[in-house]
């Protein structure tokens, strides 16, 4: 079965045999991600089901009560790992290559590294802890990224569905991931059929 957000009728968050699926919904902001997943009511279920919290994001620009509860369901939830629910709050990709640069820029001026390459720069980013994103799967009919995961998406596959949020149902993400395995993945590279 596929694993769902606690509260959310059955939205799919997937690790597929160590393959991360990103699913962008269109219209669902932090405000909603926030109450469908941390609210302390589903803090047991997340438990039992041995989920890790995880954010990227500014956290400390969330309002101080959101914050604190969030704080403290990635708290009690660290040592989990069964599956990894990242939610993207107070987000935004551009943001976050900047904020990276600044770090990078910091630690060259301080001597604390030299060189740097793509994996270099990628542990400077907010996903440094979590897999390559294989698939994105964009709800909505929206064919954009949104400023959603702009260096990480650069060799995954992207689905466009034109159902919304929250139809979005096992038998769309079924056709989905349908779509998704029989493409070939050629990670930048030519053809050579």
């Amino acid at each position: 079965s596929i694993p769902t957000l606690p509260g959310s009728s059955g939205s799919p968050v997937v690790n597929l045999q160590g393959q991360l699926v990103a699913i962008n919904f269109a219209g669902l902001n932090g405000t909603q991600n926030f109450n469908y997943g941390i609210r302390v009511k589903y803090l047991k279920e997340l438990m039992e089901k041995n989920i890790r919290i995880k954010m990227m994001g500014e956290i400390e620009r969330i309002p101080e009560n959101a914050r604190r509860i969030f704080l403290d369901a990635i708290e009690k939830t660290k040592n989990n790992t069964g599956m990894t629910l990242n939610f993207a709050l107070n987000y935004g990709s551009r943001r976050e290559i900047v904020l990276a640069a600044r770090k990078y820029a910091e630690d060259v001026k301080n001597g604390r590294i030299n060189d740097i390459d793509e994996n270099g720069f990628a542990e400077y980013l907010m996903t440094d802890s979590l897999p390559e994103i294989e698939l994105l799967i964009r709800t909505s009919g929206e064919k954009r990224l949104s400023n959603f995961l702009l260096y990480q998406l650069a060799y995954s596959e992207m689905v466009f569905s034109e159902v919304y949020w929250p139809d979005f149902d096992y038998k769309e993400f079924d056709r989905c991931i349908d779509e998704f395995n029989h493409r070939k993945r050629r990670y930048g590279g030519l053809d050579e059929s």
